[in-house]
Parts: C-alpha cells; sequence; structure tokens
C-alpha cells in the first residue's frame, strides 16, 4: 500500500467509529453463558463486529507506523512531503511523488499488500452490519449493538470538515439522530484519525 493513499484508503475503512463497549454481554464468554438472552444471536454478531473492528484498529496502527517510517526516509532523502500545487505543472508534482515512491524505508515490502487486508477487513465488516441490521432488539444491549452498527455504516458523518450545514442536510438530521442515541446508550463515536492511538471503552 502506498503510504501516499493512507488517509483515502483509511476514509475508505471507516472514517469514524465508536469505541467498544464495556458491556459484560457483549462479550464471547458472558454471551455463550446467557443463551436465554432474546437477544443473544443479534449479541453474538455484535460481539463478532467488535472482534473485527478491533482488528481494524491493530492494522491501522500498523499502517500508521510505516507511513511516520516512510516519511522519515523521505525527508532524510532531501524528499518531504509537499501538497499539491495547482498553478504548477501536474506533471512536476507527479514526477516528485515517483521519486518519494521509490526511497525505501522499513516495512514498504510487507506494506505492499495492506490495500488486501484492508479490502477484506472492510468487507468482514460491512457483512457484520447488514446481518446486525436484519434484526429487531428486544433489550436495550440489543438495541445499543444496533445503534453502534448504524455509527460504523455512516461513519463519514463524523469525518473532519463534514459538520458544514449540519441541521440543513439529510445526513446531517440522521447524524444529530444517530448522536442522541449514541448519548442515550454511552457510545462515542472516534474520528478515524485518532483510531489507531485511541480505543476508548464505554459503560452502558
Amino acid at each position: 500500500m502506498s503510504p501516499e493513499n493512507l488517509s483515502r484508503r483509511a476514509i475508505l475503512a471507516g472514517a469514524a467509529s465508536v469505541p467498544a463497549l464495556a458491556v459484560p454481554a457483549l462479550a464471547a464468554p458472558a454471551l455463550a453463558a446467557d443463551i436465554d438472552n432474546p437477544d443473544a444471536d443479534l449479541l453474538e454478531v455484535g460481539a463478532e463486529l467488535e472482534r473485527v473492528e478491533q482488528e481494524l484498529v491493530a492494522h491501522l496502527a500498523i499502517i500508521s507506523k510505516r507511513h511516520a517510517a516512510y516519511e522519515a526516509a523521505c525527508v532524510r532523502a532531501g524528499l518531504p512531503r509537499i501538497d499539491y500545487d495547482k498553478n504548477k505543472p501536474f506533471e512536476e508534482w507527479s514526477a516528485y511523488q515517483e521519486k518519494r515512491h521509490s526511497v525505501p524505508y522499513d516495512g514498504k515490502e510487507e506494506g505492499e499488500s495492506d490495500d488486501v487486508r484492508l479490502e477484506d477487513i472492510n468487507d468482514r465488516i460491512y457483512e457484520l452490519i447488514n446481518k446486525i441490521v436484519l434484526h429487531t432488539p428486544t433489550t436495550a444491549t440489543g438495541a445499543a449493538v444496533i445503534v453502534r452498527a448504524m455509527v460504523m455504516d455512516n461513519s463519514e458523518w463524523w469525518a473532519e470538515g463534514y459538520d458544514e450545514g449540519l441541521t440543513t442536510m439529510p445526513e446531517g438530521r440522521g447524524r444529530l439522530f444517530l448522536e442522541s442515541l449514541c448519548s442515550f446508550f454511552g457510545i462515542v463515536p472516534v474520528p478515524q484519525h485518532e483510531r489507531a492511538t485511541k480505543v476508548q471503552s464505554v459503560a452502558l
């Protein structure tokens, strides 16, 4: 995976998410013991979603470390990161980026498979979300799983700069509605750039 594409790929994988819920019923051992819970199936899928999300967080942390190594290597090579200047020829900027991409750094070979790994994790997350939304919760904990899945499904609503026109856009009203439910259940949407370094737990 090219470090230049880190932000774009991270957004595709989910621009924002929610922390793992510190609720015993969402943990696999508790679920196995609580087979009489009317939302047992829903909670089990929610627990699997949590596990895959933690896998994503761990992988993003690895990518972030590789990206830092890449940028440091580019600086040492005299090729620091520069933003595209529309007043200059695109070919000039593109050639500069090609030089940066050729710079060796720790983890470069392993990073070539990052796109495939992220796509796999992302696909599994949305398969689980699709399973979750087919359930009709009958308990507060089950409803929290639904809310958490919907926040992940619409994670771009928490991307940086998405606040403009928040109350006048349908998506903005949807975000406000979800935030109201998140407040009720104690769920905190976490911006994507914080996920790899800040995994919070909240109590229901």
